[in-house]
């Protein structure tokens, strides 16, 4: 069984490696939606598909994909999400938000997963290699945070 963390680090891989072919087929996609269909068959396939327990059903992986109506999902539309991702500091460690430039205190709130990132000279995110961060959302703000600074985590939904 390969953890949570490793299945991430081979979707950021793909991403990495397959980046720039993905842009050149958008480029001819008349849908304007193969960029977030193909991250979310994906995201299904990889993460989500090789989690030991089959029947975990992860938050959507950033926008969703618009090829099934409305469901942001691409194998099995009418799943609905049994877990999220959350993101924790590694033992003895900080987490820290490059993004707005602070530590973040995960002892309040949780650092929900949302999608991989980089990092521009500007400092703002963009979905561009080397998807080496997380965008995530802390105390209802974007955050971004480094990939090999946190232990991602899934977290089960609460029933209501």
């Amino acid at each position: 069984m390969m953890s949570i963390n490793n299945l991430l680090t081979h979707f950021s891989n793909l991403l990495f490696l397959y980046w720039e072919d993905l842009l050149l087929l958008v480029k001819e996609d008349s849908s304007g939606s193969l960029k977030d269909d193909w991250l979310q068959a994906n995201w299904e396939l990889i993460v989500e598909g090789l989690l030991d327990d089959k029947n975990i059903v992860l938050n959507v992986y950033g926008d969703g994909a618009d090829c099934n109506g409305e469901s942001s999902r691409v194998l099995y539309p009418d799943r609905q999400q049994t877990h999220r991702l959350i993101c924790k500091p590694l033992v003895g460690k900080h987490v820290y938000d490059v993004l707005n430039e602070q530590s973040l205190d995960v002892t309040q709130d949780d650092i929900v997963f949302d999608r991989f990132v980089s990092i521009g000279d500007d400092g703002w995110y963009y979905e561009l290699p080397p998807f080496n961060k997380i965008l995530g959302e802390f105390s209802g703000e974007a955050v971004v945070v480094d990939f090999s600074g946190v232990d991602v985590r899934l977290q089960p939904l609460k029933v209501s």
